[in-house]
C-alpha cells in the first residue's frame, strides 16, 4: 500500500510539473526598432544643410548612438609617461525606444553639441550644449529636438520610429 501511495504521489508530481511547464510562457524575443534620423544645420543667414541621415536599428530599451564629428588627439603626462588621449567633438545623439502596452513608443532622446579648441597653452577646451526629450509617439511618427550654437547656428535633430521587424524584412 505504501509503495502504491508513493507511486501515485510521484505520478501526481510529474503531472503537476508537466502542467507547470506547459503553462510557462515562451521567452519574449526583443523588439527591434528602426530609427530614421535627420540632422539639419541652419546657419545665421538661414541657409539649410542636411549634415547626416543615419538609419539606426536597436532593440527595445537599448540605446542607439550616433555621432557626427570627430576626435582631437592630445598628449597627457610628462617624460616617459606620456599618453595620447582623444577628446570627442561634434554632434552626438542617443535614442532609447520602449514599447508601451497600448502600442505607442516612448522615445528617450538625448542630443549634445560639443566644440573643442586648442588654447595657446596647448590645452584643449571644450564647450557643450545638450537637450533631452522624453516623448510618446506612434510607429511612423517623429519628434524633433533643436540646439542653438553661438553665432546663430541652429541644429535640428529629427527621429522617426518604425517597427524594426517589419522595416528590415521588406523585400
Amino acid at each position: 500500500m505504501r509503495t502504491r501511495l508513493i507511486g501515485v504521489a510521484l505520478l501526481w508530481l510529474i503531472v503537476l510539473g508537466v502542467a507547470a511547464y506547459a503553462r510557462k510562457p515562451e521567452p519574449a524575443t526583443a523588439r527591434r526598432f528602426l530609427l530614421e534620423c535627420t540632422l539639419t544645420e541652419f546657419n545665421a543667414e538661414g541657409q539649410k544643410k542636411v549634415k547626416a541621415e543615419p538609419r539606426l536599428v536597436t532593440l527595445e530599451s537599448q540605446p542607439a548612438k550616433f555621432m557626427e564629428g570627430g576626435q582631437v588627439a592630445w598628449t597627457v603626462g610628462a617624460g616617459n609617461d606620456k599618453e595620447v588621449e582623444f577628446v570627442p567633438f561634434g554632434f552626438s545623439a542617443e535614442i532609447k525606444p520602449r514599447l508601451q502596452k497600448n502600442g505607442k513608443v516612448v522615445l528617450d532622446v538625448t542630443i549634445q553639441d560639443t566644440q573643442a579648441e586648442r588654447t595657446a597653452e596647448g590645452l584643449i577646451r571644450t564647450q557643450s550644449k545638450g537637450a533631452r526629450c522624453l516623448t510618446t509617439v506612434d510607429f511612423g511618427d517623429s519628434t524633433t529636438l533643436a540646439l542653438t550654437r553661438e553665432k546663430g547656428t541652429r541644429y535640428f535633430f529629427e527621429v522617426r520610429v518604425r517597427d524594426g521587424d517589419e522595416a528590415t524584412n521588406r523585400p
